[in-house]
Protein backbone atom coordinates (compact mmCIF):
# COMPACT_ATOMS: atom_id res chain seq x y z
CA UNK A 1 0.00 0.00 0.00
CA UNK A 2 2.85 2.42 0.75
CA UNK A 3 4.45 1.66 -2.59
CA UNK A 4 1.13 2.13 -4.40
CA UNK A 5 0.94 5.65 -2.98
CA UNK A 6 4.09 6.49 -4.95
CA UNK A 7 2.82 5.15 -8.27
CA UNK A 8 0.96 6.98 -11.03
CA UNK A 9 -0.77 3.75 -12.06
CA UNK A 10 -0.68 0.05 -11.19
CA UNK A 11 -0.01 -2.71 -13.73
CA UNK A 12 -1.36 -6.20 -13.17
CA UNK A 13 -1.04 -9.43 -15.15
CA UNK A 14 -4.17 -11.59 -15.24
CA UNK A 15 -4.16 -14.97 -16.98
CA UNK A 16 -7.43 -16.92 -16.75
CA UNK A 17 -5.95 -19.92 -18.57
CA UNK A 18 -3.12 -20.29 -16.02
CA UNK A 19 -5.70 -20.11 -13.24
CA UNK A 20 -7.77 -23.07 -14.39
CA UNK A 21 -10.49 -21.02 -16.07
CA UNK A 22 -12.45 -22.10 -19.12
CA UNK A 23 -13.55 -19.69 -21.82
CA UNK A 24 -16.96 -19.46 -20.13
CA UNK A 25 -15.48 -18.39 -16.81
CA UNK A 26 -12.44 -16.42 -18.07
CA UNK A 27 -13.96 -12.95 -18.38
CA UNK A 28 -16.15 -13.10 -15.25
CA UNK A 29 -13.09 -14.23 -13.25
CA UNK A 30 -10.88 -11.55 -14.80
CA UNK A 31 -13.54 -8.91 -14.12
CA UNK A 32 -13.77 -9.96 -10.48
CA UNK A 33 -9.99 -10.03 -10.07
CA UNK A 34 -9.57 -6.65 -11.76
CA UNK A 35 -12.36 -5.03 -9.72
CA UNK A 36 -10.82 -6.38 -6.51
CA UNK A 37 -7.58 -4.56 -7.36
CA UNK A 38 -9.53 -1.40 -8.28
CA UNK A 39 -11.33 -1.54 -4.92
CA UNK A 40 -8.01 -1.74 -3.07
CA UNK A 41 -6.60 1.26 -4.95
CA UNK A 42 -9.59 3.38 -6.05
CA UNK A 43 -7.48 6.48 -6.67
CA UNK A 44 -5.15 4.70 -9.12
CA UNK A 45 -5.54 3.75 -12.75
CA UNK A 46 -5.21 -0.02 -13.04
CA UNK A 47 -3.64 -1.24 -16.29
CA UNK A 48 -3.92 -4.83 -17.48
CA UNK A 49 -0.29 -5.25 -18.48
CA UNK A 50 -0.45 -8.86 -19.64
CA UNK A 51 -3.22 -11.24 -20.57
CA UNK A 52 -3.74 -13.76 -23.31
CA UNK A 53 -4.67 -17.28 -24.28
CA UNK A 54 -2.20 -19.90 -25.50
CA UNK A 55 -2.76 -21.87 -28.68
CA UNK A 56 -0.89 -25.04 -27.66
CA UNK A 57 0.02 -26.77 -24.41
CA UNK A 58 1.39 -30.04 -23.12
CA UNK A 59 -1.39 -31.82 -21.19
CA UNK A 60 1.03 -34.57 -20.17
CA UNK A 61 3.21 -32.17 -18.18
CA UNK A 62 1.47 -32.64 -14.84
CA UNK A 63 2.34 -32.03 -11.24
CA UNK A 64 2.23 -29.13 -8.83
CA UNK A 65 2.25 -25.89 -10.83
CA UNK A 66 2.56 -27.61 -14.21
CA UNK A 67 0.53 -26.72 -17.30
CA UNK A 68 -1.13 -30.13 -17.55
CA UNK A 69 -2.51 -29.68 -14.05
CA UNK A 70 -3.32 -25.96 -14.15
CA UNK A 71 -4.91 -25.53 -17.57
CA UNK A 72 -8.57 -26.59 -17.68
CA UNK A 73 -9.84 -24.55 -20.64
CA UNK A 74 -9.74 -25.34 -24.33
CA UNK A 75 -6.42 -24.44 -25.92
CA UNK A 76 -6.03 -23.75 -29.62
CA UNK A 77 -6.56 -21.17 -32.33
CA UNK A 78 -10.35 -21.17 -31.99
CA UNK A 79 -10.09 -20.79 -28.21
CA UNK A 80 -7.63 -17.91 -28.60
CA UNK A 81 -9.97 -16.22 -31.11
CA UNK A 82 -12.89 -16.55 -28.70
CA UNK A 83 -10.84 -15.20 -25.79
CA UNK A 84 -9.60 -12.23 -27.82
CA UNK A 85 -13.16 -11.34 -28.84
CA UNK A 86 -14.54 -11.66 -25.30
CA UNK A 87 -11.58 -9.79 -23.85
CA UNK A 88 -11.95 -6.96 -26.36
CA UNK A 89 -15.64 -6.57 -25.52
CA UNK A 90 -14.83 -6.50 -21.79
CA UNK A 91 -12.02 -3.92 -22.00
CA UNK A 92 -14.09 -1.68 -24.26
CA UNK A 93 -17.14 -1.87 -21.99
CA UNK A 94 -15.01 -1.10 -18.92
CA UNK A 95 -12.56 1.37 -20.53
CA UNK A 96 -9.51 -0.63 -19.42
CA UNK A 97 -6.03 -0.05 -20.80
CA UNK A 98 -4.68 -3.46 -21.71
CA UNK A 99 -1.77 -5.19 -23.42
CA UNK A 100 -2.04 -8.62 -24.97
CA UNK A 101 0.62 -11.19 -24.27
CA UNK A 102 2.24 -11.91 -26.59
CA UNK A 103 2.84 -10.53 -30.06
CA UNK A 104 4.88 -13.48 -31.34
CA UNK A 105 5.29 -17.12 -30.38
CA UNK A 106 8.61 -17.52 -28.57
CA UNK A 107 10.18 -20.95 -29.18
CA UNK A 108 13.13 -20.24 -26.87
CA UNK A 109 10.86 -20.12 -23.82
CA UNK A 110 9.83 -23.02 -21.63
CA UNK A 111 13.12 -24.85 -22.01
CA UNK A 112 13.81 -23.92 -25.62
CA UNK A 113 14.98 -26.68 -27.94
CA UNK A 114 15.33 -29.11 -25.03
CA UNK A 115 11.58 -29.02 -24.35
CA UNK A 116 8.72 -30.43 -26.43
CA UNK A 117 7.34 -28.21 -29.21
CA UNK A 118 3.94 -28.09 -27.49
CA UNK A 119 5.34 -26.40 -24.35
CA UNK A 120 2.72 -23.75 -23.49
CA UNK A 121 5.23 -20.95 -22.84
CA UNK A 122 6.15 -21.01 -26.52
CA UNK A 123 2.61 -20.41 -27.82
CA UNK A 124 1.00 -17.24 -26.42
CA UNK A 125 1.57 -15.13 -29.54
CA UNK A 126 -1.06 -13.74 -31.87
CA UNK A 127 1.57 -14.17 -34.58
CA UNK A 128 3.53 -17.31 -35.34
CA UNK A 129 7.28 -17.30 -34.82
CA UNK A 130 7.73 -16.51 -38.54
CA UNK A 131 5.76 -13.26 -38.02
CA UNK A 132 2.64 -14.30 -39.89
CA UNK A 133 -0.63 -13.62 -38.07
CA UNK A 134 -2.42 -16.56 -36.53
CA UNK A 135 -5.92 -17.25 -37.79
CA UNK A 136 -7.20 -16.33 -34.33
CA UNK A 137 -5.73 -12.84 -34.62
CA UNK A 138 -7.15 -12.40 -38.11
CA UNK A 139 -10.60 -13.24 -36.70
CA UNK A 140 -10.01 -10.74 -33.88
CA UNK A 141 -9.13 -7.98 -36.35
CA UNK A 142 -12.23 -8.75 -38.42
CA UNK A 143 -14.35 -8.55 -35.26
CA UNK A 144 -12.78 -5.19 -34.38
CA UNK A 145 -13.73 -3.76 -37.79
CA UNK A 146 -17.45 -4.49 -37.26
Amino acid sequence: TRMAAELDFIVTHIYPLWNGKTLDSAIPWMDSTFKDIQARYPEKQIVLGETGWATTYNPEKTGDGEQGSLIKGDVGLEAQATYLKLHNEWVNANKITTFLFEAFDEPWKGGGASSPPNEVEKHWGVFYENRTPKESFQQYLEHMQK
